[in-house]
């Protein structure tokens, strides 16, 4: 039995499920689609892109709240919402949220884009916000925008903990500390050696760890080694 993320099998033995002896393989990315674009230090306005399903669980309010936070504290930012919307209820939510605290210019919210799309939107976003609540999953977001050149930010959800070694390839916090969130990019405004290390660390631990092709290879060796662990046993019997 293979899972792709740590946080999956651990869901799945928690709902008593017989897999003691799994194996984590985590899911890799193609690195000749998602292309890294280098920026030595950010230039406001800060661009933050918030990819996911538009959904209470996948956090979108908070990237809304951070955008409030940072321009309270005088950095100029913008955010990009991009995802599938599930529920009307929700998107009028945020379309409300943003209106009553008047950010109708900071922020823009888009429905699917094409993968195209997306790494271009990547490669221009300064920061990219992983505010999923979801704990179990191993979501292919982090690991995008780590090779396109965005610095992730997450709560460490969907396996992202599993990724993001903090303050080395990216940052995690505290679900919800949005303060927390605000005082790093804070930081990285001022810091371009720091946007310069953590953007080609991210990138050489998606090469050396997360890719499509090494990702393959994995799952081929395991195949290959219970097949022949299987046949041996066989003859032996």
């Amino acid at each position: 039995m293979i899972f792709n993320s740590q946080s999956n099998l651990d869901h799945s033995l928690s709902f008593g499920v017989p897999a003691n002896n799994a194996k984590v393989i985590h899911s890799g990315i193609d690195l000749d689609k998602f292309h890294l674009i280098t920026q030595q230090q950010f230039e406001q306005p800060i661009r933050i892109i918030c990819p996911g399903r538009l959904e209470q669980r996948k956090g979108q309010l908070d990237a809304i709240k951070l955008i409030d936070r940072l321009m309270k504290i005088g950095i100029n930012a913008t955010l990009t919402l991009v995802g599938k919307s599930y529920s009307k209820n929700f998107l009028e939510r945020l379309n409300f949220k943003v209106s009553a605290i008047g950010l109708q210019k900071q922020v823009r919210i888009l429905g699917m884009i094409n993968q195209e799309e997306m790494v271009r939107l990547y490669q221009n976003s300064d920061i990219c916000f992983f505010t999923s609540k979801q704990k179990a999953g191993f979501s292919r977001t982090p690991l995008e925008a780590m090779a396109c050149g965005s610095i992730v930010i997450s709560y460490g959800n969907e396996g992202s903990n599993e990724i993001i070694i903090d303050g080395e390839n990216g940052f995690v916090v505290n679900e919800g500390s949005i303060e927390d969130v605000a005082a790093i990019i804070r930081n990285l405004v001022n810091s371009p050696k720091i946007v310069s290390r953590i953007i080609t660390n991210a990138r050489k631990t998606v090469e050396d760890k997360f890719n499509l092709e090494k990702y393959i290879l994995n799952v081929e060796d395991l195949i290959s080694k219970q097949v022949c662990s299987k046949v041996i046993d066989e003859r032996i019997s």
